[in-house]
């Protein structure tokens, strides 16, 4: 496998990003708040020192009041978004961790594996897509949830409690769109191996539902290792792996996926 350009091509990358877009945002209501309160406060100070004679006054003590309603409502409004706020960039942070974790132990494969990582595919992303040189195709989500992951009837549970979203459906989605993608440059559509990979939770055994499986970090590599290929997207997709990996990696790859490759 040829080495990646990495500038494009970096496991984690988006949910880097929308950390960073989070700690921007917090930063900005922070600061918003703090320059609030500091110009009502010297407006305060600046009217009282102005009119010490006055100062207890009707028009003294209706400043007073206005100006401390303003702080109490900055405060008020601000502290509980910028608590929101942290909270989603803990999350984009771990979950960029687990990403990256994933993506290392990827991007170490053989030669007869080409990796790209972080696709867009215009309703979100996939975190992690692989090609093998006899044909198998996989598609990986990270996740980076803590606990216990079980499985109730068709859905994945934590800690015995639903999860925050369906992330079967989510991977099955990605699924049907990367399917259409290669549909376009093979005229088939070849069979993906689908998984959800936890890096920290404990998965209570290795779970399949709707045909996605579901495991422990360390079980990536046997996993890996011990899906079948498929002789048919080895002869018309493997020898187009480079310009694959191209596509998949721009930004506009989301307009690619009705349009057949130039061969």
């Amino acid at each position: 496998m040829q080495q990646q350009d990495v500038s494009v091509n970096l496991a984690g990358k988006s949910t880097r990003q929308l950390e960073a877009r989070w700690h921007t945002r917090r930063k900005i209501i922070g600061l918003s708040a703090i320059g609030l309160i500091f110009i009502v406060s010297a407006f305060s100070v600046l009217y009282f020192l102005g009119n010490r004679t006055s100062m207890f006054q009707t028009g003294g003590l209706l400043l007073l009041c206005v100006s401390f309603l303003i702080m109490k409502a900055a405060e008020r409004i601000a502290g509980p978004e910028m608590d929101k706020l942290f909270r989603r960039e803990k999350r984009a942070s771990q979950g960029a961790v687990a990403e990256e974790k994933i993506g290392a132990l990827l991007d170490s494969l053989a030669g007869n594996y080409a990796v790209r990582h972080d696709v867009n595919t215009g309703r979100g992303n996939i975190d992690h897509l692989v090609f093998r040189g006899d044909g198998a195709i996989f598609l990986i989500e990270t996740k980076s949830h803590s606990g216990w992951i079980t499985r109730h009837d068709s859905e994945l549970r934590r800690n015995g409690q639903p999860l925050e979203k369906d992330f079967i459906q989510q991977t099955l989605d990605n699924v049907s769109w990367l399917k259409n993608f290669l549909k376009a440059r093979a005229g088939f559509e070849p069979w993906i191996h689908a998984a959800i990979v936890f890096t920290d939770a404990h998965v209570e055994k290795h779970l399949n539902l709707k045909q996605v499986d579901v495991f422990n970090a360390r079980d990536l590599t046997r996993w890996l290792e011990r899906a079948q290929g498929n002789p048919r997207a080895s002869i018309f997709l493997w020898p187009q792996v480079e310009s694959l990996k191209n596509e998949l990696t721009a930004p506009e790859s989301i307009h690619l996926a009705c349009q057949p490759l130039l061969r």
